[in-house]
């Protein structure tokens, strides 16, 4: 077999570099348990808080957190992450009363099996988050979801009234 580090099975040289990412992330976010660093500020963090020299990472490469979810606690604190969380929790409850109910008996069927293979799916891709950083770049998975199941139950109630200050300040943009 080849010599290189990556295709060695038995490697552990990545666990341990991922567990002092996490208590490095840990140590940055007890600085600021409650509000956090601020959304994107961890370059910052690493150079202030952990005293990392500019010279090690000279672009932004020094912003990297290996777990979607610890970052968000480092960067937004527990305000953040609670909201976070608040999301999180409110949907799946959801999801699991709907699925309970008995409003998915015939002719639902297709809807509950649409439901459930939606939620699952939104079940992996929080615990994928846990382990790799994700949250960016298929962040829309995380609104998208709940999004289907609502419209597929037929339970999205549509906006009866527009509210005057967003026609307001939607004129006035498209204006200037």
């Amino acid at each position: 077999r080849p010599e290189s580090e990556g295709v060695k099975l038995e490697r552990t040289f990545s666990i341990f570099l991922r567990a002092e990412n996490y208590n490095e992330t840990i140590k940055i976010w007890s600085t600021s348990p409650v509000f956090g660093v601020g959304y994107n500020n961890i370059c910052w963090a690493k150079k202030e808080i952990l005293k990392y020299s500019a010279s090690l990472y000279p672009s932004n490469a020094c912003g990297g957190i290996d777990s979607s979810i610890i970052y968000l606690l480092a960067t937004t604190g527990i305000v953040g992450f609670g909201t976070y969380l608040l999301v999180i929790g409110t949907f799946l409850v959801w999801s699991i009363r709907y699925m309970v109910s008995g409003k998915t008996k015939s002719p639902h069927t297709t809807y509950y099996i649409l439901t459930t293979a939606i939620l699952a799916s939104y079940v992996s891709y929080l615990v994928y988050n846990f382990f790799l950083f994700s949250v960016v770049t298929i962040a829309i998975s995380f609104y998208l979801f709940p999004a289907l199941v609502f419209v597929a139950t037929g339970t999205a109630k549509p906006v009866k009234k527009f509210p005057s200050y967003l026609l307001r300040t939607t004129n006035y943009l498209l204006q200037t």
